[in-house]
């Protein structure tokens, strides 16, 4: 190869930027233009959002005793200030605690909680918003697949609340923080997470949270009867959570991304990993959620089906089950729990909920209905011997409250972020942290058969599961923009290095 055709060769190699770009593209043509520019709406939703925002915070300080006020429009207002000034990865640790302190058997009614848990969440919202985050976010960065679909679903439910006779209100209020949701997820974590490894360092403080709140639960079981959920047959231990349900849940969201995180961690530093690895799993065993070990059966599938394990991992999982189990069984008043063989109604319920949702199989009852519908149907169950109300399917409940339409846009939304992940995960070559999300993922969406939480924003495992929905769709977003940009850099220099662009670059310089 002589010198012009090498040189040509050389000026073709790829400097891959943040979103699969590379410095020649970005120099041949004009930079993609903000949001604000591409999109004429984005600064009214900011308006709006701060309005809602305010008027969220306003109906927080009225409602309940007018004795909280003073406290309460602190508590918001410094609450407010710090999610604006803190780094992004508190906010997430802030998002986390509340949602948490919300599924909690503290007494919270004093400080309003019950609305003040959304204000971290709306403040991410906000802030994903702000026109210094929205100048440095362009179009391709953000995860289309996860957005349109999700966004979609949010436009039927605030729109639902116009035609929802039972909670107009509730409807309201549950769309807009599925719309914080969104945007703090869809635009916030790209914009903010603008590489892998901070995108992981956020992951981590999650993580870190969720495996304090689990052992928290633990060491407070001597000092603490609300920690065991007391039955006449058997007992189920449910921690700081409410509900035992909750706490297995938890525990099995964060036991595939905490053992993925332990397999990149060098051999001599491993051990507090499988410390918290087995307090999750025993939290799992001894909260007797039996959809919580489902979950974990389906997830570890899953990962194993994308990362098989060594013999030393195999070995390491064996010997983790085997004294899990053996604890468990060593504790003849919690292991019941887990091995009961009743239903707790639950295909009843489906059936009634199936029933209830063919009274508007398109559009539904209304997005924040279902409390109501199922409240209210609850009269008819006692009559029938059905001493349980609910779906404990959030699938059902989805189609009772935005219909067929609105479960198939949820559905399309989890199946095309799943699908873009896999196909990208089946090329890179060791995706431990990925892999370890989808496991999680698909847990949780199995889980979901037997419970009703994904949509339940206000709950503690909602922001996690969609954390790890949104990593991973940012993750086989980004993915995939680098392959097309290779791709494209691959047929440049197959270019530039064909006799063709040989003799065009000769007859130039003769010239």
């Amino acid at each position: 190869m002589d010198k012009s055709r090498k040189l040509a060769f050389q000026n073709t190699e790829p400097r891959v930027l943040w979103g699969g770009q590379t410095a020649e593209s970005l120099r041949r043509r004009d930079l993609p233009r903000g949001l604000f520019r591409t999109h004429p709406f984005a600064a009214p939703l900011v308006a709006v959002l701060a309005a809602i925002l305010l008027l969220i915070a306003t109906y927080t300080l009225l409602w309940g005793e007018h004795s909280a006020l003073v406290l309460t429009s602190l508590f918001v207002l410094g609450l407010a200030i710090a999610s604006l000034v803190i780094p992004i990865e508190w906010l997430l640790i802030m998002n986390v605690v509340a949602f948490i302190l919300a599924d909690t058997h503290l007494d919270l009614r004093s400080l309003n909680y019950h609305y003040t848990r959304f204000v971290p969440l709306g403040m991410f919202a906000l802030r994903a918003l702000l026109p210094s985050t929205l100048q440095r976010v362009r179009t391709y960065m953000l995860p289309a697949f996860f957005l349109k679909p999700f966004g979609l679903f949010f436009l039927m439910a605030l729109v639902s609340a116009s035609y929802d006779k039972l909670d107009p209100t509730g409807t309201l209020l549950r769309a807009l923080t599925l719309g914080f949701a969104l945007v703090a997820f869809g635009i916030g974590l790209p914009a903010y997470f603008t590489d892998d490894r901070r995108l992981r360092g956020g992951l981590h403080c999650i993580l870190t949270v969720l495996a304090l709140s689990i052992a928290i639960g633990w060491i407070i079981i001597p000092f603490e009867d609300r920690a065991i959920f007391s039955l006449t047959d058997y007992s189920r231990v449910r921690g700081i959570y409410l509900n035992p349900n909750t706490l297995g849940l938890m525990a099995m969201l964060t036991f595939f991304p905490v053992f993925g995180w332990r397999l990149e961690i060098p051999k001599g530093k491993r051990w507090p990993f499988t410390i918290i690895l087995f307090s999750l799993l025993m939290a799992l065993l001894t909260s007797g959620s039996r959809a919580s070990f489902a979950g974990l059966i389906t997830g570890g599938i899953v990962f194993f089906g994308f990362r098989p394990l060594g013999t030393r991992g195999k070995v390491f999982l064996i010997l983790l089950c085997v004294f899990a189990f053996l604890m468990l069984f060593g504790l003849p008043q919690v292991s019941p729990g887990m091995l009961r063989t009743d239903h707790g109604w639950r295909f009843e319920l489906w059936q009634r909920a199936l029933h209830l949702g063919r009274e508007s199989p398109l559009l539904g009852s209304g997005f924040g209905s279902t409390n109501q519908v199922f409240s209210d149907d609850q009269i008819l169950l006692t009559r029938q011997g059905i001493y349980a109300g609910g779906s404990h399917n959030e699938y059902a409940r989805i189609f009772v409250g935005m219909g067929g339409i609105g479960l198939f846009l949820a559905l399309l939304g989890f199946g095309w972020v799943l699908w873009k992940a896999v196909r990208v995960i089946r090329v890179e070559k060791n995706p431990v942290i990925p892999v370890s999300l989808l496991a999680a993922v698909s847990g949780g969406l199995i889980n979901a058969i037997f419970e009703d939480w994904i949509f339940a924003f206000g709950g503690a495992p909602a922001f996690p599961f969609w954390f790890f929905l949104a990593f991973l769709a940012i993750y086989g977003h980004r993915r995939t923009l680098l392959w097309k940009n290779l791709r494209r850099w691959y047929t440049m220099q197959g270019y530039y290095a064909s006799p063709s662009a040989f003799q065009i670059t000769k007859r130039g310089k003769s010239k």
